[in-house]
């Protein structure tokens, strides 16, 4: 059966069909116990296609003994016995609340020096929980490896090339069920949301930060053109690292350089693991919502750009609060979800101990389900489905079962209350989910997005009313149009055209945007 994502849409066949999924980390569980749970997922909850995230430091605790693919294959042949399709989620970094985020211990730079750090502007390590608790029973935060560093690329394109060949070469494909894959876990290191100071100034990503500059202005003269510089090489452009007040327009521009790195960074990792792994299966990104800080939503819309990065498939997750007590966390979560056609990969269906009592009662998920839903979102994901209780602490060494605590199926296979949800909510949409993709959105208002506005003002120390700003204003346009109880879209002005901006438009103004976009603003 033919699968292809379409503007964020699954099509079988060539039918649209709204993507529900659940999460079930086989990892966790006893093999034994399998059948049981998937069947409980498929029978009691109405969910057909499964997530499951693949960690490397499972498959691969030893960097010199080939990863073991055992018993993912195995949960991947039970998956297509049951009937289940399933979207493959092969990281290399996977968060999931595993130790270094999935990531072996032998890829760390504290244990492999031939592994460079991600840096910060301040020149620290950005870092994540390790595998080893210190003396006081707290987890090691241990630096993170630079995504484009030599020896970490080869050896992710080495993890990426065997679950292609041993994994989805024989499980993808008509007869297969994985339909899709997802690559990395909220931007890269689940970083999509951080501030643009935080990463990444290590050596390796200076380099390809100076040779997009270079492909971007064709040459030093094109960027002395633009920036009233007089350099003759790229190797003498430093970028920015610390926040004040905004500078001049030039100084402005150089700000705009580097948050348009940030998105090449990203589309950047994923395509060259995307094409390690050899599938022809449509590859999906999850996308966390900006964070709570004034500058996030600028950091965000700098750094998130899915029209930049051809064959990627937009989604998001969720993780940032309660939407239906937290204003900012009802904006976020929003924005995420119209910032581009795709579907909602993971929602918190589970955790009510770990992130907030609330998610205890299922109508908390299912509202924000429902609202991702109203916002764009192209599908919906139950984080995670299944309860778990069999792990080693060489896989997750800082939590106790079950994990989670509260999902629709519990660690020993019974269903309560939020399995009802989501088998009603699965098999309304099972039934009216084509037609809810095919009605127009009743979009009262767009906002044009300019990103390199974005990217100035993440920097600025003032206020930015008064001059190049971008992710407040949408803020505080987002309230009023809540308010008015009025829908709008967000359209990327770089790459829109006549056709995509009807209606009123509103938009953030400054001191430089291409001439293409004020001919078509105009226009």
């Amino acid at each position: 059966m033919p699968i292809e994502l379409r503007h964020g849409v699954l099509h079988r066949d060539g039918a649209p069909e709204l993507l529900a999924t659940a999460d079930y980390p086989y990892y966790r569980d006893h093999p034994s116990v399998w059948r049981d749970r998937l069947t409980a997922l498929r029978d009691r909850a109405g969910i057909r296609v499964v997530t499951c995230y693949l960690p490397w430091r499972h498959h691969q605790p030893d960097a010199a003994v080939p990863p073991d693919f055992t018993d993912v294959v195995r949960f991947l042949r039970l998956c297509r016995e049951l009937g289940l399709d399933v979207i493959a989620k092969p990281g290399p970094f996977i968060h999931a609340e595993t130790n270094y985020g999935g990531l072996p211990d032998w890829i760390c730079p504290l244990h492999n020096p031939e592994v460079e750090p991600a840096l910060r502007a301040d020149g620290e390590p950005m870092r994540w929980n390790g595998s080893v608790l210190d003396g006081d029973g707290r987890i090691e935060r241990w630096p993170l490896p630079s995504a484009v560093g030599p020896h970490f690329t080869a050896r992710v394109t080495e993890w990426l090339r065997a679950v292609g060949k041993e994994v989805l070469a024989e499980l993808t494909g008509p007869e297969g069920p994985v339909i899709a894959v997802q690559i990395a876990n909220e931007g890269l290191f689940t970083d999509g949301a951080l501030p643009l100071w935080v990463y990444d100034y290590s050596g390796p990503a200076l380099a390809a930060f100076r040779d997009g500059l270079d492909r971007h202005y064709g040459g030093p003269a094109g960027y002395n053109a633009v920036h009233g510089t007089s350099l003759t090489s790229f190797d003498t452009v430093e970028p920015p690292r610390r926040r004040g007040p905004l500078g001049s327009p030039a100084e402005q521009l150089a700000l705009a350089d580097w948050g348009r790195f940030h998105s090449e960074l990203l589309g950047h990792c994923y395509r060259t693991w995307y094409d390690a792994l050899g599938t022809d299966v449509p590859v999906l990104v999850n996308l966390n919502p900006p964070a709570g800080d004034p500058h996030s939503m600028d950091d965000w819309l700098a750094r998130v750009r899915p029209e930049t990065w051809p064959g990627i498939h937009y989604g998001f997750t969720n993780w940032m609060g309660v939407v239906s007590t937290d204003p900012l966390a009802h904006a976020r979560y929003v924005v995420a979800a119209k910032r581009a056609p795709g579907p909602n990969m993971e929602e918190n269906w589970g955790f009510s101990e770990l992130y907030d009592r609330a998610y205890a009662a299922g109508a908390t998920s299912l509202h924000q389900t429902l609202l991702a839903l109203a916002a764009g979102a192209t599908g919906w994901n139950v984080y995670t489905g299944i309860a778990t209780a069999t792990w080693s602490d060489d896989l997750d060494v800082l939590h106790r079962p079950p994990y989670p605590d509260c999902p629709p199926v519990d660690e020993e296979g019974r269903t309560g209350h939020k399995a009802w949800l989501v088998r009603t909510l699965a098999d309304y949409l099972a039934r009216h989910g084509a037609e809810f993709l095919a009605a127009p959105p009743a979009h009262a208002a767009t906002w044009g997005l300019y990103s390199p506005y974005a990217a100035v003002a993440a920097w600025s120390t003032d206020d930015p009313s008064g001059s190049t700003a971008c992710g407040r204003p949408l803020r505080a346009f987002h309230d009023r149009m809540r308010a008015a109880g009025l829908d709008y879209r967000i359209t990327d002005l770089e790459h829109a055209d006549a056709g995509s901006l009807t209606g009123p438009v509103f938009l953030h103004g400054g001191p430089f945007l291409p001439a293409r976009v004020q001919r078509l603003l105009a226009g």
